[in-house]
């Protein structure tokens, strides 16, 4: 390679790969950095900004948002739903993205790191470590369910993805194929 030649780009597998980790280690390091901080104070939480965020610790054996809280086995019945879906998603990112869809990449990456950090939590605390707690309008002000840092990957990556296919609209010749038939 000279001087002239530009550096090659990482291929979506790399980055993928880089960002599911990067996603994990994230959330892992800060479920244990702020469930640290929280169990030194004194009154079981870290204010952050009053009446609005706080970090707290919360063990969730439900969903995201709370959704199956107190089904039974509800714990289980979302560990075998992300160890089945974990490996889907890895093996589509392997096998169907194309070298240069970088951005898609790198969206799935934080969904699997994002997945496998609460996996962990599943299999190690028999439920998920949330922390960050968001109080809402109203007064008293509403509180958002409780969420950690592995949610906001999942979430924001699958709004992104879903944004994307809608912003280059990719999705509407798929939407014109599926009412033509």
């Amino acid at each position: 390679m000279t001087a002239d030649e530009p550096a090659p780009r990482p291929t979506a597998r790399f980055v993928f790969s880089v960002a599911a980790a990067c996603a994990a280690v994230a959330d892992l390091a800060s479920k244990w950095a702020v469930f640290a901080w929280v169990a030194g104070s004194p009154d079981g939480r870290i204010v952050l900004l009053p009446g609005r965020i706080e970090f707290i610790s919360r063990l969730n054996d439900a969903g995201i948002w709370s959704v199956g809280r107190g089904a039974i086995n509800s714990n289980l019945i979302f560990t075998v739903l992300s160890c089945l879906v974990v490996p889907l998603v890895i093996g589509w990112a392997f096998w169907s993205l194309k070298p240069n869809q970088r951005g898609t990449a790198c969206l799935l990456g934080f969904i699997v790191g994002g997945a496998i950090g609460n996996v962990y939590d599943r299999f190690a605390y028999d439920g998920v470590r949330d922390f960050i707690q968001v109080y809402l309008w109203g007064d008293p002000p509403y509180p958002y369910p409780t969420f950690n840092v592995a949610d906001s990957f999942l979430v924001c990556s699958v709004a992104a993805l879903i944004l994307g296919q809608w912003w280059t609209g990719r999705a509407e010749p798929k939407r014109q194929v599926a009412l033509a038939s």
